[in-house]
C-alpha cells in the first residue's frame, strides 16, 4: 500500500492479495468506479491465472493492440 492519501493500482494489487487493511479497502475499491481501475481490476485477475496455471487459455485473453506506448 502507498502512503498517498489516493488510492493506487498498487492499492488494487494489495487488496486482491488480501494484504490492505480493512481501513484502506473502500478507497481501493473505489478505484473501480473508473473504467481504468476497472480494466487494472482484470489485468491482475488474468495475471493470477496465468501465474497459478500457465497451460490455462487464459494468454489467449490478453489484446496486444492495447498496450500502453509511453
Amino acid at each position: 500500500m502507498t502512503n498517498r492519501t489516493e488510492p493506487s493500482h498498487e492499492d488494487l494489487s494489495a487488496l486482491m492479495d488480501g494484504e490492505l487493511g480493512h481501513a484502506h479497502a473502500g478507497p481501493a475499491l473505489a478505484l473501480l468506479q473508473c473504467a481504468e481501475g476497472r480494466a487494472q481490476w482484470a489485468i491482475y485477475h488474468l495475471i493470477g491465472d496465468i501465474l497459478r496455471d500457465p497451460q490455462s487459455d487464459a494468454l489467449l485473453q490478453i489484446d496486444c493492440t492495447q498496450r500502453d506506448r509511453n
